[in-house]
Parts: C-alpha cells; structure tokens; sequence
C-alpha cells in the first residue's frame, strides 16, 4: 500500500490539494521545475539562547529525537553527539505511517568554532538530503539557519513541505521565539547572500 502512495503521490496530491501546484510555483516560492528536480529549503530561527549551547544541541542526535518525537522515530540512531566523518544508519518512521529504512546520515563538517554543521543524508526512496545548519549570535541571542537541498525524485515537493513543517516544528519544541521558511529559488538566493565560505576542514561534497 505504501508503495502506491509513493508512486502515485505527485498525481494524487493535486487532486486531493488543488493549491498545492500554486504553493510550488505560482508564489514564486519554487519556479517553473520539472517533477522530481531538487529543491532548495531555508529555514530561519530566532532564540534567545547562547550561540555555542545552540549549537551544542545542533550536533547532538538526542536533541533531534527529542525534539522530533511526536512526528518520527529513529531506529537505532544513537542518542549521542555527531561525530565528522562518521556514517550513521536509521530506520526513519513518520507519523507511524511511513516507513524510510536504511536511512543513511552522513556528517561531513562538525565545526564548533564557526558552529556549521553539514550533513548528506539519504536512502532508496530520498536520493539526496544535504543540510547545512549556521548558528550565528545576535542581538537578543542567536540565529540558526537550516538550509536544505533535497532530492526525492517525483516526491520531491512533498517531502520537501514535509521538510518545512517538520523543521519548523523543531524549532518550536526549541523555544524559538520565531521561526521564518522559504523554498526554492528564494532559499538558494538568500542562503548565497549570507553564507559565502565553507568553513568545513575536509568537508566531502
């Protein structure tokens, strides 16, 4: 059954969602791309916390099962901090309903100092997730950006709005005091403006 969603997602999801074409392309949010072309996800989050505990919580997996509890679960994903280099593998569950096995997680860049973390993630249904997340201090605390290129194939929409609700849900159970998101072209242009350098000793592409 969960094989057929997946593969007659795009169709049903405009039928079932008639705005959902205009949410991707008609705002302008995602332009004009073929079915299954990756798309580029930003989300921005004001707290009030110290930058170097923030990210003390980015580079932590405890902090993201926590955080995540109520809409996933992961399968053998340790509840200790991200180790640079090192893959990790996870069976994903998603509103008890979906299934993602063999979920691989790979950390490319862990850098307290310029607090980046950059991750490649994916599995048989998700072909590319790459996240990148900066924490910066502020004036009134900290601001952690989420950036976010992923590749699902023909789902790739999808579970590119799940992405967005999911990350922000995140930063809520965080006591953010705001939480912003943009996807397509927008995200790309913004996250260009404001990040420049890579900041990742032996980061892999």
């Amino acid at each position: 059954m969960s094989g057929l969603i997946k593969k007659y997602a795009p169709q049903i999801g405009y039928i079932i969602f008639p705005n959902l074409r205009r949410e991707l392309i008609g705002s302008g949010q995602v332009e004009n791309r073929l079915p299954g072309e990756p798309v580029n996800l930003l989300v921005k989050a004001h707290y009030r916390e110290d930058p170097d505990a923030l990210f003390a919580r980015a580079s932590s997996f405890a902090d993201v099962m926590h955080v995540t509890r109520r809409i996933a679960s992961y399968k053998n994903l340790p509840a200790s901090r991200m180790e640079q280099g090192k893959t990790y593998t996870t069976d994903i569950r998603i509103l008890k309903l979906f299934r993602y096995a063999n979920y691989n997680i790979r950390i490319d860049c862990v850098n307290p100092v310029d607090r980046v973390l950059i991750t490649k993630e994916g599995n048989r249904d998700v072909r590319s997730w790459k996240h990148r997340v900066d924490v910066k201090p502020s004036r009134t605390g900290s601001v952690w950006t989420d950036y976010l290129e992923i590749d699902a194939g023909l789902l790739t929409p999808f579970v590119c709005l799940f992405a967005r609700f999911m990350y922000i849900h995140r930063h809520k159970q965080r006591g953010a005091a705001g939480v912003r998101a943009v996807m397509g072209d927008k995200a790309r242009k913004v996250h260009q403006m404001t990040v420049n350098e890579n900041h990742c000793f032996s980061a892999s592409s």
